[in-house]
Formats: C-alpha cells, sequence, structure tokens
C-alpha cells in the first residue's frame, strides 16, 4: 500500500510524532446497483448523481467518490414478468443463477398502489427462483481494514421491506438465506438445497461467500395489493472475504410451500473495522501548568471515501483537569477535521489546565470520543482513553520529570567534553533528562539529544555548538523554567539539526552566527521571545532547511531573565527575524512540510535578505500596540534600492488561506518583488503594502478581504516595472481603499510600465473606492471590473489625483449607488486617455475637476 501522507491546512497541523495506531473504522457504503434500462444502456453519471437516491445506473460504472448509489426501490426499472435480469446491461443480464433442478430464474418487477418492487417464487419443489444483486464495488476487508493489526473483517448489513404470500394459510413465515458472494458458481449452477452455515460452496466445491444469516418474511400481503410493513427487516453479519454480490433465496426446510416474495427499498452497507486510527502524544507538565495532547487521526483506509472527524474529550474521569481558555483547534472543547482523504492523516493540539494543588507523579486519565463520516454521510462514534502522569517539578521551579540531571553552573560555561563519558553517554541511544544551567558548549565534533529527550532550560541558560561541531536535536522537548533561557547558539561552522521537536520559552530560541548552518523541520516554537534570530549586516548564515515547522504565540511569554534587556514584551514578537542574512528561503516540499506563524506579533522580519516565502500560513498576526510602529506584520521585508529580491507565493487564489486575521499581510520596503502570488488573504487589514520598490513590483492572482487597504504602493522609483494584475479584493469596512496607487509624481522610465490590469474588486460598505492612482504618471489601468455588492453610499470606483497622462481603458464600474456613488472621480488629472469603459448605475459617472477635461482623449466610454 502506498504509504501515509500529511494534509495540512488550518485544521491540519504537522504531526510532531508520527505514531499511528488504528481503531474501530468509519462507516464505508458499499452501494447497490440494481438498475438499467433495458431498451438502451443509461448515460454515465456524475459523481453528484451517483449519490441520488433514486437513479438508474450500469454496474459497469460507479463513482469512486461516493458509493451511496441508491436504494433498491426498484422505481426506476420497467415494470414487467421476467423484467429483472433482463434490465441490466451486459454481463449482468445473463448473470442468472439455476438452482437444483429449475431451469428459468424469471424475477418479476411489478407495481400497485403507487409503488414498484421485485417478486420472485420461493418453493421447496424445483420451481424456486432467486435474487441476485450486484455490487457496484467489492467490499474487501482487507483493503479496507489496512494499517491495523488482526484479521480483515467487515459487518456487511443489509435492509430491506419484505412480505410473501403463500399456497398455504398455515404457512406463517418464508425463510430466506442472504449470502455474500465473491464469485460466481460455476456454470450458474447451485445445489438445490444451499446451507446457511458459513462458507458457501458451489457444484465443484468451490467457497465461493458466505451466507450472512436468515430472515423470516412474513406472509402478510395479500395477492395482487401488495402493502409493505413501514418497518425494514435488517440483517448483519461478519466477512473476511471480498463480496462482488448479494444472494437471496429461500431455504428448503419446513412444512413444504410456495409462496410469492416480495422486496423493496433494498440497500446494503459495510462497516469496516481499521479505517480510522486515533492516537496522541502529550506533552505533560506541572501542577498548574498546561498540559498539551498532540493530537494524529488518520483515515488509514485504501480505497475508499474522504471522511470528517470530529473529536470530543472528556474529563469527568479526572477532575484535576479543565480545558484551557487557549484551545484554538478546540473551540468549545470540540475538534473537526474536514475532508481527510484515505491515507491521510491531521494534527490537533488540545491543552488542558493542570489543577495546581495536584500531586505530583499523579497519573491522570482522560477519554476521547471521536465522530467519524463520510462524504455519503454515514457515521459512527468511537472512545479511547489516554493516560499521563504530572511532573514534578519542585526541584529548580523546572517542570522536567523526576530524576532530571543537573548539569553546568550559573553564569559559567561547561564544555560537554567534560561530562562524558560519566555524567553523560557518549553516543547516547536512550532519551535524556537534563537541566542546564549557564552555558553547555558543545565542543565534540557530533551529540545527539535522542528522541524523547527532555531538556529544562534554566533563566538565562544557553546551549551553545562550538566551531566545527554539530548538535542534532530529535522529537526532544525543550523547555524554560520560571523565566526565559537565552539560545541555542551556533557558532560560526557549526551545525545545529532539530527535527520534530517543541522548542519553548526562550529568548532567541536558535541563534545562528556567520556562517553557521541551521536545519529546521517538523518543529513546534512556542512562546519564545523570537524563534529563529540572526544579527549581522555585513554577514551570513546557511539555512540549509526550513519546513513543517509552526512558530505559536498561544500564550504569554515567561519573564525575561534579564530585566536590563530592552528586548522584551509580553508576547512572542516575531517567528524569524534577521539582519543581514544572503538568502532566506521559507519553502514548503508538500503536505508535510507547510510552515505555520501563528499567533504572533510578527510572523517574518528581514532586512537586507532574498527573501522567499512559499507554502506558509500566517494566522492571527496582530497589532496590539506592545512593541511600536513594527508590530502586526505576517511579513516586514526591507532593503535598499531593490537590492534584494521578494518572493511570497500561497496555495493558490481560492485554496487554503495563505494569510488570516493579520494586521498586515506584507510589507516590502526597497524591495525588487518578483511575485506577490495566488495568496488567499482573509480577514485582513491591510493585505499587501509597497513602500519605494525598485526594479520589480509584481502582484498578482491574489485574493484578499480587507478592512482598511488591499494592495497599496508608495514611492515607485521610475525604474520599476509595476504590475498589480489578476487580483479579486473584497472590501468589508467603511472608508476602505481597494488597490492605492501612489508615486509622489513619478513617471515611468523608458521600458517600464505602471499597469493595473485584469483586477476585480466588490465594494460593501459606505466611503469605499476601488482603485486610486495618486501623483502617479503614465499609469495604465485597464480590464479592471469594480462593483458595489452592498448597500453602502458615496462610493468611488476609480480615483485620480494630481498626476498626468495615464491610460483609462476598457474598465467596466457598475451599481456604485444612483444616489451617491461616483464611477471615477478625476481631481487634476491631465490629459487622461478614457477608451472603452463601462460605466453604468450610478450617480456620477466621470467628475471631473481641475484639469483631465481632454475631449480628444474621451473616446468610447
Amino acid at each position: 500500500p502506498k504509504p501515509f501522507t500529511m494534509k495540512t491546512s488550518i485544521f491540519r497541523k504537522p504531526a510532531l510524532h508520527q505514531h499511528f495506531l488504528s481503531f474501530t473504522g468509519w462507516a464505508f457504503v458499499a452501494a447497490l446497483v440494481l438498475f438499467a434500462r433495458y431498451t438502451s444502456p443509461p448515460p454515465l453519471l456524475t459523481e453528484m448523481d451517483a449519490c441520488l437516491d433514486i437513479m438508474p445506473i450500469d454496474p459497469t460504472v460507479c463513482s469512486s467518490e461516493c458509493n451511496l448509489v441508491g436504494f433498491g426501490d426498484f422505481e426506476e426499472f420497467t415494470p414487467a414478468l421476467d423484467g429483472y435480469y433482463p434490465a441490466f446491461v451486459s454481463p449482468y443480464n445473463q448473470q442468472i443463477i439455476l438452482s437444483g433442478s429449475a431451469t428459468e430464474n424469471t424475477v418479476d418487477i411489478l407495481s400497485g398502489n403507487n409503488n414498484q418492487y421485485l417478486r420472485f417464487i420461493a418453493s421447496t419443489q424445483g420451481s424456486h427462483e432467486n435474487v441476485l444483486v450486484p455490487l457496484c464495488r467489492a467490499v474487501n476487508p482487507c483493503t479496507m481494514a489496512q494499517g491495523g493489526s488482526g484479521s480483515c473483517e467487515c459487518s456487511l448489513t443489509v435492509d430491506l421491506r419484505a412480505c410473501a404470500n403463500a399456497n398455504d394459510p398455515q404457512i406463517q413465515q418464508i425463510p430466506l438465506a442472504i449470502y455474500g458472494l465473491t464469485s460466481l458458481p460455476s456454470g450458474l449452477q447451485l445445489p438445490a438445497n444451499v446451507p446457511c452455515d458459513g462458507i458457501l460452496y458451489d457444484n465443484s466445491n468451490t467457497p465461493i461467500g458466505l451466507c450472512l444469516g436468515q430472515i423470516n418474511v412474513p406472509t402478510s400481503c395479500p395477492q395482487g395489493n401488495v402493502v409493505f410493513p413501514n418497518d425494514p427487516i435488517s440483517l448483519t453479519g461478519t466477512i473476511d472475504v471480498p463480496i462482488n454480490y448479494i444472494w437471496i433465496q429461500n431455504l428448503n426446510e419446513g412444512t413444504a410451500y410456495s409462496a410469492n416474495v416480495y422486496l423493496d427499498d433494498l440497500s446494503v452497507i459495510a462497516d469496516c473495522t481499521q479505517n480510522t486510527s486515533l492516537d496522541a502524544d502529550i506533552t505533560s507538565a506541572c501542577p498548574g501548568g498546561i498540559a498539551i495532547v498532540n493530537y494524529t487521526v488518520c483515515n488509514t483506509a485504501v480505497d475508499a471515501n474522504s471522511i470528517d472527524v470530529t473529536l470530543k474529550p472528556d474529563l469527568t474521569s479526572s477532575p484535576e483537569l479543565t480545558l484551557s481558555s487557549y484551545n484554538p483547534d478546540f473551540p468549545g472543547g470540540v475538534g473537526i477535521v474536514e475532508d481527510l482523504a484515505p491515507l491521510e492523516c491531521a494534527n490537533l493540539a488540545l491543552y488542558l489546565q493542570i489543577d495546581p494543588n495536584v500531586n505530583p507523579n499523579t497519573n491522570l486519565s482522560f477519554s476521547t470520543f471521536a465522530t467519524t463520516s463520510d462524504n455519503c454521510g454515514h457515521e459512527y462514534q468511537f472512545s479511547q482513553v489516554f493516560f499521563f502522569t504530572v511532573d514534578d517539578c519542585s526541584s529548580m521551579g523546572c517542570d522536567c520529570p523526576s530524576g532530571s540531571i543537573v548539569i553546568g553552573t550559573p553564569g559559567q560555561e561547561t564544555p560537554i567534553s567534560g561530562l562524558i563519558p560519566g555524567t553523560l553517554p557518549a553516543m547516547p541511544t536512550s532519551p535524556l533528562n537534563l537541566t542546564i544551567q549557564g552555558t553547555l558548549v558543545i565542543d565534540v565534533a557530533s551529540y545527539d539529544f535522542p528522541e524523547g529527550s527532555e531538556i529544562c532550560m534554566t533563566p538565562g541558560a544557553e546551549i551553545k555548538v562550538g566551531m566545527m561541531n554539530q548538535l542534532n536535536i530529535k522529537q526532544t522537548h525543550v523547555r524554560g523554567c520560571e523565566e526565559r533561557w537565552k539560545s541555542i547558539t551556533v557558532e560560526p561552522d557549526g551545525k545545529l539539526t532539530i527535527s520534530r521537536c517543541i522548542i519553548e520559552d526562550g529568548q532567541y530560541a536558535v541563534h545562528p552566527l556567520p556562517r553557521a548552518k541551521i536545519e529546521l523541520s517538523g518543529n513546534a516554537f512556542r512562546r519564545n521571545y523570537i524563534s529563529l534570530y540572526y544579527n549581522d549586516p555585513s554577514g551570513f548564515f546557511f539555512l540549509d532547511q526550513y519546513s513543517g515547522n509552526r512558530v505559536d504565540g498561544y500564550l504569554p511569554l515567561k519573564p525575561h531573565y534579564d530585566p536590563n534587556d530592552p528586548n522584551d514584551g509580553p508576547w512572542s514578537y516575531a517567528g524569524i527575524y534577521t539582519i543581514g542574512q544572503n538568502n532566506l528561503d521559507i519553502v514548503s516540499f508538500g503536505a508535510y512540510s507547510t510552515n505555520y506563524f501563528v499567533n504572533l506579533r510578527n510572523g517574518i522580519i528581514t532586512n537586507g535578505a532574498h527573501l522567499t516565502v512559499r507554502g506558509a500560513q500566517f494566522i492571527d498576526i496582530l497589532d496590539m500596540n506592545e512593541y511600536g510602529f513594527l508590530e502586526g506584520y505576517g511579513i516586514w521585508a526591507q532593503a535598499v534600492n531593490g537590492s534584494r529580491r521578494l518572493t511570497v507565493q500561497g496555495f493558490g487564489k481560492t485554496g487554503t488561506p495563505s494569510f488570516q486575521n493579520c494586521t498586515n499581510g506584507i510589507l516590502s520596503w526597497g524591495m525588487a518583488v518578483d511575485g506577490i502570488r495566488n495568496n488567499n488573504m482573509l480577514q485582513m487589514g491591510i493585505g499587501v503594502r509597497s513602500l519605494f520598490a525598485r526594479n520589480r513590483m509584481n502582484v498578482f492572482s491574489n485574493s484578499i478581504e480587507a478592512n482598511i487597504l488591499g494592495i497599496g504602493t508608495t514611492g515607485i522609483h521610475p525604474m520599476t516595472q509595476l504590475s498589480v494584475s489578476d487580483n479579486s479584493l473584497d472590501l468589508l469596512a467603511s472608508g476602505t481603499r481597494g488597490i492605492q496607487m501612489t508615486g509622489g509624481g513619478t513617471t515611468p522610465a523608458g521600458g517600464f510600465t505602471f499597469l493595473a490590469n485584469g483586477n476585480n474588486l466588490n465594494l460593501h460598505e459606505p466611503d469605499q473606492q476601488g482603485i486610486g492612482v495618486l501623483t502617479l504618471n503614465q499609469a495604465l489601468i485597464r480590464n479592471n471590473t469594480v462593483q458595489a455588492l452592498g448597500n453602502g453610499t458615496s462610493m468611488t470606483g476609480l480615483n485620480l489625483q494630481g498626476n498626468f497622462d495615464n491610460i483609462l481603458q476598457c474598465n467596466d464600474i457598475t451599481g456604485l449607488d444612483v444616489t451617491s456613488g461616483t464611477a471615477v472621480r478625476a481631481w487634476d488629472a491631465e490629459n487622461t486617455a478614457w477608451r472603452c469603459n463601462n460605466i453604468g448605475n450610478t450617480e456620477n459617472g466621470v467628475y471631473v475637476l481641475m484639469g483631465g477635461h481632454s475631449p480628444d482623449n474621451f473616446i468610447g466610454t
């Protein structure tokens, strides 16, 4: 089977510990395929058609997305004697099983009482008939239960409504056996008296399926006036082999009889085990602390539907635990993962507050109920119990597990070479439990903190990777004590690799010096002042990998270890902060490697670096007036005279949001903007803003919801190729500006153009403005659409002010309120060319003030 893949989004977090366990799975629907017109094959179905309750279908065409083809209500058949089997297309119209000495099997489609239904003759004589139902696709328990242990099994449920009438009034019920067939019998022949006691064999003694069980059909339907009971008959059996057909026939037992058996509303549902797994890695804490439950939920099916999973923790077994007020993945105590495809996993983090009065080393447990559903609507629930032990944090105010080895001396450097062998192993293979004081110097060629290690850092503590040495940290929890620790510092030519770790409570969690080599993958950086920090205007370090990391300011910072340091504040200041540097690549390589910047005051701040960001999410980056002017930016990239390049690429214009709920999305200052593209920005104050761009300024194929400004450029250098194209903007608050291009009297140099082309702007509130061109000359504004979708007043479509030689071509501006709206406002806009614009449903079409009226240029508007 193909390997598991991780799907990431706002609701899907990169896994810190990918460890999978399987539990009882979700309800997977194996649809019945019961009907096709006899006269001609039916048309192919779309995926939507295949989910309808009643739909004629060719059994060779089954949707891969949804197996609920419909109930066997027989309404699309043509009523006729011997009308069942001939209605199928080949080869199903020839798959007619004969039992015993029977020479024919002519199952009928009848109608009456505004209903159509199936009839077959059940008899203890040789004339009895049977019903073969082909499934849309095989119910294969071993492919539906990948990743589990034990045997492959599914429970298969057959629901139907049935009644009968017999030739003998003493006969009260007709016994029917329902079988699941893997294959058809040899020669389409079966013995006359087939038992219902396990494996089913054909005449050549070949196993072809198994009996699911027996039902008894009441003889309550008068012939000619068939009215079915309201309650269906349900039969559930266990299968451990693939099932391609349901086969129904009467049992030759008891008193001799002959009867008409009527069937309607036939359906099949397979509930296969091991299709959903739920696991959790729990980061414990000391009394009064926060325990973090990192759930991993996986759809372990190989060939099935996408599922939705709802997780609801139950803390009643441990009153010492309560839900933390900070639980972004579990609003209201419920976590939801949507549309989880086969072999994909998602991660959610649950934060639990531990009672400060609980004793250390107390064992706590809680349950988690999971409800899953496929995209056809079938649901089921299972639960899992998780256990963890409260840490003993009595020593030094740190919450490392009991028995932590204290190394180092406050204010002094301690070479690790002096601790090995002895205090520490030379080549550790089992987890380390360390409390570090002062500075631990890695002065050996290579050292590892193995998986499962616990590292507590006392106030101001530091780990320093020496020149030419390397430190590898894997699946380790590094955290502070009462106050922040200093940093993991990497000296020139040293190397630091951190993989799938939790790093929290640092001042500068990772601090490379010039020429240091850094690899960061799959980590959670939490509650650090700055998680990756570099400060050398004339140097650079090597960021060999930065992927799959989540930087999260989920709680206030711990107090600074140095109260005199001005670099301090109550909340995580930035995920990444660099001054100097050459290339800074924050790049996702697929579903495993999305980078997250969440609940910070700034995401990425760079000064003097070529910055490339691809496949990252910036969520809840807000200006809370804690750090001055540089606060509330998803990305702040700064350089001089276009000497550095900026590229920011999201997940697609309508894809996963790359920016959500940020005061500012992207600000570039003095950068050459190669491309800000394919971003979906939701709930933004300002989407994109550029100051003093030079060489290139390209913003295209973005979708932006803005409350202040969608896209803004200021101080464009004349030698700049400016293009704002194919963006979709929704302006949400009163007075919001969509696209604002401000030049300070700038005219493009030869060979350069200023362009706004093909943008779509939706105005919703009063005093909004679509596109503004202020003191910017020779701009080409074309093919843009500005429309009002709300009831706002005093809206402006295009605003030209203090410029000349601009061209307005083929723009469409409509609906800006017939009593107050202005499509185009031109104030001191000399020699404007008006060409082929469409203006309608607004009070003022073109409003000209202080110049700008050039009749020779007013063409086709």
